[in-house]
C-alpha cells in the first residue's frame, strides 16, 4: 500500500503557474469581449435615441415650415429689429440673425398667422445645443419667450439654413442641415448628420 501511494504523481509548480496563467488569459479575453459587446450596444441605443428624440422635433418643424404663408408684412419685428424678406410682401421665408445674437434664424408666417422664428440656442440664452422656437403675433416679438423643441439629451450643432428659389414660379425652398449627438460626459456616444429641404405648400 505504501509503494502504491509513493508512485502517484502530483502537479509541479510550473504546471500550476501555467494553468493559472491560461485561466487568467481566458477570463481577460472573455471580459474584453463582454465590454466590446456592451459598448456596441450602448452606441446602437444612443443612435436610436437620437432618431426617436428628433422625430417629434423634425415632424413639428417640417409641418409648420411646409404650411407657411406669404408674409404680406406680417413678420416685421419691433423695437429696432426688422425682418427683411428678400422677395418683399409676397415672399414666404426670411433668414436673419438669431435672437440670441449668433447664427441664423428662419422666420416665416405660419398657417395660424403667427410669426415663427426657428434658431439654435447658445450660452447667451442658456440653451446651448437646443433647437429653439419663438411664436408671436403683431408687435409682440420681444415680449414672447422662446422655447426649446428638441430634447436636452440630444445636443444639436452646426445648424445651417440656406434659402433658395426653385420652380417656374420661383417658390422659395429652405434647406436645413444640422448635426446631432448624444453625450455621456465629454464622450460622444453617437452622432448623426441630418439635412432636409422644404418648400411651402400654401398656395393662397
Amino acid at each position: 500500500m505504501r509503494n502504491k501511494h509513493r508512485q502517484k504523481a502530483g502537479f509541479s509548480l510550473i504546471e500550476i503557474v501555467i494553468s493559472v496563467a491560461l485561466f487568467v488569459l481566458i477570463i481577460l479575453s472573455t471580459t474584453d469581449i463582454f465590454r466590446l459587446v456592451i459598448a456596441s450596444q450602448r452606441k446602437a441605443i444612443a443612435a436610436q435615441n437620437i432618431q426617436e428624440s428628433l422625430k417629434y422635433f423634425l415632424e413639428t418643424a417640417d409641418k409648420e415650415i411646409r404650411t407657411a404663408k406669404k408674409n404680406n408684412g406680417w413678420c416685421t419685428g419691433t423695437s429696432g429689429v426688422t425682418f427683411t424678406f428678400p422677395g418683399g410682401a409676397n415672399d414666404i421665408y426670411a433668414i436673419e440673425t438669431a435672437p440670441n445674437g449668433t447664427g441664423n434664424a428662419l422666420i416665416f408666417r405660419n398657417y395660424y398667422d403667427e410669426c415663427v422664428i426657428y434658431y439654435l440656442g447658445n450660452s447667451n440664452d442658456g440653451m446651448t445645443g437646443r433647437f429653439m422656437v419663438q411664436r408671436f403675433k403683431g408687435n409682440t416679438y420681444q415680449a414672447t419667450i422662446a422655447l426649446p423643441i428638441s430634447p436636452a439629451k440630444v445636443s444639436i450643432s452646426n445648424l445651417n439654413l440656406i434659402l433658395s428659389s426653385v420652380g417656374p414660379a420661383a417658390r422659395p425652398m429652405v434647406t436645413m442641415g444640422l448635426s446631432a449627438q448624444t453625450l455621456s460626459g465629454n464622450n460622444v456616444l453617437a452622432s448623426m448628420n441630418i439635412q432636409t429641404s422644404l418648400t411651402s405648400r400654401f398656395y393662397r
